[in-house]
């Protein structure tokens, strides 16, 4: 990962982790080249326009759509379209989620995922992109969940979601699919685990003369 990438992530991440304002008015353009301000022309044209719909889907209880983004489902006419809103409209209003910060998004390769990666998540993962994001759980104000979905490209201008890792820095992250009863359902069966989070990665990085 080249050295002002490394660098822009961990302003990104020191702005997000201030508060979601401070990183819309002083981070500018989130990492990556996808911008989340941008209409898209469909729910899974770039990995972004596919977690734009991803998070609403999941918000709504719109099982269809969220089939979709795993690529389980064709498009449907839906009367809802959240992928042509920008980001910041989406998280607005009562979709909003506590401290949320939109950081970016980067392409997955093997210093990313690290020696500790199972060989079945390297496989998973490498080449797909990775988005990036940041909220709290009110009851848990102090403790930031640090987000990431994996999305790859199944033919051109589509994307699918085929992982997800969530961790709290300084405390514990949702454990919901640890249930039993989901443990097995089609979100819960790609949550990553075995990898470093970004924040991790981040801090593990030694700088190169």
């Amino acid at each position: 990962m080249p050295m002002n990438t490394r660098t822009a992530l961990a302003a990104a991440f020191s702005l997000a982790l201030v508060s979601a304002q401070a990183h819309a008015a002083d981070a500018g353009q989130p990492l990556g080249i996808y911008d989340p301000e941008a209409s898209c022309k469909s729910a899974v044209e770039t990995p972004v326009c596919a977690y734009k719909t991803w998070f609403f889907c999941r918000i709504a209880g719109q099982r269809d759509m969220c089939r979709h983004v795993l690529g389980k489902e064709p498009a449907k006419d839906w009367e809802d379209k959240p992928w042509v809103l920008p980001l910041s409209v989406l998280m607005s209003g009562p979709l909003a989620l506590n401290g949320f910060a939109f950081i970016g998004s980067l392409k997955v390769d093997r210093e990313r995922l690290g020696d500790e990666a199972p060989d079945a998540v390297r496989k998973q993962l490498l080449g797909t992109v990775e988005v990036m994001d940041t909220y709290v759980d009110p009851q848990q104000p102090t403790v930031p969940y640090i987000g990431s979905e994996f999305y790859t490209e199944t033919k051109p201008g589509e994307w699918k979601l085929v992982g997800w890792s969530i961790a709290g820095e300084g405390g514990k992250a949702p454990t919901e699919c640890d249930a039993p009863a989901v443990k097995n359902d089609d979100i819960c069966k790609l949550r990553v685990t075995g990898i470093k989070t970004w924040v991790q990665m981040l801090r593990s990085m030694k700088p190169k003369n």
